[in-house]
């Protein structure tokens, strides 16, 4: 029997408990020694429709973890807690981006909580509560390790994002890796099994499709997010509509679980059955691409066969409900977007754009990006990164102006990155 044959045998593997349930490690300041006790968790009463309803330490449920139950709204929940030595936590996530100094700190740390929260639907919510849970407990830690995201949170966008009042950029909830042999790419998430999902994966990605399929899974995880949120009690549907290419054919994706996906791969290819003998081995799908002609004609093929119609401009519909908060989050974080312009406005190097939304016809918008040229806090001034497609007054270059309740978004080009009100904690 071939390698081929035999993936089509293989079965996943049940997820771990804390793949199933959200696990957060926060690292605590070396110069704090934290004792738990029933009255610690008081604090979270402060919490908006919270309440403590009990506290069970570990000496209590005779396991490592002490348990709380609280009332959230009309629901009763809980989740577990365990105070540890930190010790080998750091191994798993990503920390180029952090100054040495920092990241010195973090291994100093000599104390760990780990908190574990089941989610409900409310995916989105859950992620906050979980950090706001975690920013009371311990205002003054360094930082948290998202493990199923396997992703570290710093103290400041912790912090952002649990006093928020909106709700966190979906992409939170996950994150995409990738893996490199012999000049090929395995992209796959990690998170998405604590939202009742499958993790997601592209295989024989190169360097030449990777952005591409990057925003691929990007988007469509996020669709389904929120479709967890709309439609809680009906199962993922396999097939997914996304956008369309080039604004003719549409985008449309279908997922196969792993174990059954990889007879249409090489015996070999990397993301094939020897490369998940440790982990990638629980609910997963490789994502396929259903072509459909013009005369309606279809056919599936694995992702990297339809690399070709991702390099033609493809236009991802984005969920109702994450247009609304993108505006509202933008809005939110608008003072520190003002504060980063009139500090940098004159260094080359600081790109500040703003996307505008404008409208056409009677019930039409079209959303364009200008790059700031004044900014106040009732008003925009900027030139127009891009020909507008229905407003023929909006070129290239034209500078227009526009009251501060039409932005819809912003970014910020820095020489060490992008900020996005998502990441406006970087401007604190």
């Amino acid at each position: 029997m071939s390698a081929q044959n035999k993936a089509k045998n293989i079965e996943m593997k049940e997820p771990l408990f804390r793949e199933k349930n959200s696990t957060m490690t926060l690292i605590l300041n070396p110069h704090e020694d934290i004792q738990l006790s029933h009255e610690s968790f008081d604090v979270l009463n402060q919490l908006e429709h919270f309440a403590v309803a009990s506290v069970k330490m570990p000496a209590e449920t005779n396991t490592p973890f002490g348990t709380v139950t609280y009332q959230y709204g009309d629901a009763y929940r809980f989740f577990l807690f365990q105070l540890h030595q930190a010790s080998n936590l750091l191994e798993d996530v990503q920390l180029d981006d952090l100054e040495a100094q920092y990241v010195q700190q973090l291994h100093s740390a000599k104390q760990a909580l780990t908190i574990i929260l089941p989610f409900t639907h409310e995916l989105q919510q859950c992620y906050q509560l979980q950090l706001s849970i975690a920013n009371l407990l311990v205002p003054k830690m360094m930082g948290l390790i998202d493990e199923n995201a396997q992703r570290f949170l710093c103290h400041q966008q912790v912090k952002m994002i649990a006093q928020s009042h909106y709700l966190p950029n979906p992409a939170m909830l996950f994150s995409i890796q990738a893996v490199q042999r012999s000049g090929k790419i395995w992209l796959h998430t990690h998170g998405l099994i604590r939202c009742q999902l499958t993790e997601l994966e592209i295989l024989n990605v190169t360097k030449d499709t990777y952005n591409d399929f990057y925003y691929l899974i990007k988007h469509l995880a996020i669709q389904l997010v929120y479709l967890r949120l709309e439609k809680p009690n009906d199962p993922v549907e396999q097939t997914q509509i996304l956008g369309a290419f080039n604004h003719q054919h549409p985008i449309v994706s279908h997922t196969i679980p792993w174990n059954q996906a990889l007879k249409y791969y090489p015996s070999q290819a990397l993301g094939g059955t020897n490369d998940r003998q440790v982990d990638h081995h629980s609910l997963s799908n490789l994502i396929f691409i259903l072509l459909i002609d013009e005369h309606d004609e279809q056919q599936l093929v694995t992702a990297d066969k339809a690399s070709h119609l991702f390099k033609q401009d493809p236009l991802y519909t984005v969920p109702p409900l994450e247009i609304k908060r993108e505006k509202l989050v933008a809005h939110e974080q608008f003072p520190l977007l003002l504060k980063a312009f009139n500090q940098h406005k004159d260094a080359p190097t600081w790109v500040p754009l703003v996307k505008i939304s404008i409208p056409h016809g009677e019930h039409n918008q079209e959303n364009v990006w200008f790059q700031l040229d004044e900014l106040t806090n009732e008003m925009i001034i900027g030139k127009a990164t891009h020909d507008a497609q229905y407003l023929p007054d909006i070129k290239t270059d034209t500078v227009a102006t526009f009251p501060l309740d039409q932005m819809i978004d912003w970014i910020i080009y820095t020489p060490e990155g992008t900020i996005t009100p998502n990441e406006a904690y970087r401007l604190m």
